[in-house]
């Protein structure tokens, strides 16, 4: 008997010292953001501490885009957008742009910590609470720069979005969230192993020290790291469990999500999950019909969908003027049924646009 007991010993083992393994815990502990006292010091400060950070590429950097550039005024909206998991700013540009010159609003573009350098050796330094930082940084900047924010966010910029609004004292101002290509889980049911005990070992053996992939062109070989270290997909992955456990009732902002069937990085079946979770009743979820899986998940901008830019643009104005946000959109003929379900015809005026455009 004594002998069994030694061999069940011997085998649990290995078992509860796999589930004893270290796995990911992240910090949400909000630091206080140091902020100058008035929007046209901003330049000079997000100057400053971005001069601090090495190997930096040009036209990655935080970065505001003023409405007037000669007086630096605070406008009655503006833009904030977060950036995708190894983007930049670049990603959809010019498409927040447009909005922003659309709504006559000043725009802030964030960089997240340990994006935007050279080499991508950065991403492997960073932490979940580091990208949480720079995603309230941003919110506040956007409260400096307007009476009410718009967030724009790409894909795990849509992870930081959902964070960051489903808190009440945080998106207190907050006129409306657009979503596009938002990551609450990731298509690749085999990253949930950086989640796992010994996760971020396990990835390494199976994986390699480092991740990398193909860009479609030189301008997104040059403003994406296709080159990372594995302990970036963790942070990431660690970001999405993180949402992924949200009461996401408490997301009261109006919101936009728009995705493509044909999305090959994120899962779509988990933003069909999640939207419905949101709290509010003027949320929209749109369906791009595209027909390119390569061009599915960055769904505008000069570098990988120009033809886009202005569909997108057009659909997002639509929305912010039916949720009561200023804009040059026209929304009417909508009845009250529409507006309830999110079912509207900004689904067919951007399917139409799409299927046209993609045709050219």
């Amino acid at each position: 008997m004594k002998k069994k007991h030694i061999l069940s010993l011997f085998l649990l083992a290995p078992i509860v010292l796999f589930f004893a393994g270290p796995r990911p815990s992240p910090d949400l502990t909000i630091r206080r953001t140091s902020l100058p006292n008035k929007p046209g010091d901003l330049d000079d400060f997000l100057r400053e501490s971005e001069s601090k950070v090495s190997n930096i590429i040009d036209g990655a950097e935080k970065t505001i885009v003023w409405a007037d550039p000669v007086r630096k005024e605070r406008t009655p909206l503006s833009i904030v957008y977060l950036h995708g998991f190894s983007a930049t700013r670049q990603e959809v540009a010019p498409l927040s742009d447009v909005v922003a010159s659309r709504l006559g609003g000043n725009l802030f573009y964030t960089r997240l910590r340990g994006h935007g350098q050279k080499g991508g050796s950065a991403l492997g330094t960073v932490s979940v609470n580091d990208w949480i930082q720079d995603a309230v940084e941003a919110l506040e900047i956007g409260k400096m720069l307007g009476d009410r924010v718009v967030v724009v966010s790409t894909s795990t910029g849509s992870t930081l979005s959902a964070w960051l609004l489903s808190d009440a004292n945080r998106s207190d101002r907050v006129a409306a969230s657009i979503m596009l290509s938002p990551n609450f889980a990731v298509k690749d049911k085999n990253a949930r192993v950086a989640l796992w005990p010994w996760g971020k070992q396990i990835l390494r053996t199976a994986v390699g020290k480092v991740h990398s992939w193909s860009p479609l062109n030189a301008r997104q070989k040059k403003y994406w790291s296709t080159v990372y270290p594995i302990e970036a997909i963790v942070t990431m992955m660690s970001l999405v469990d993180v949402v992924d456990e949200l009461d996401l009732e408490t997301h009261t902002v109006p919101s936009l999500v728009v995705y493509s069937e044909l999305d090959v990085v994120i899962s779509v079946e988990k933003i069909k999950e999640k939207f419905p979770e949101f709290g509010g009743s003027r949320n929209r979820m749109i369906a791009l019909e595209t027909k390119d899986e390569s061009r599915s998940h960055v769904l505008a901008g000069e570098i990988i969908a120009p033809e886009m830019t202005g569909v997108l643009a057009d659909t997002i104005c639509a929305f912010l003027a039916d949720v009561g946000v200023a804009g040059t959109a026209n929304s009417a003929g909508e009845t009250e049924q529409q507006q309830a379900t999110g079912v509207d015809q900004g689904q067919a005026r951007l399917d139409d646009s799409w299927t046209s455009l993609a045709d050219r």
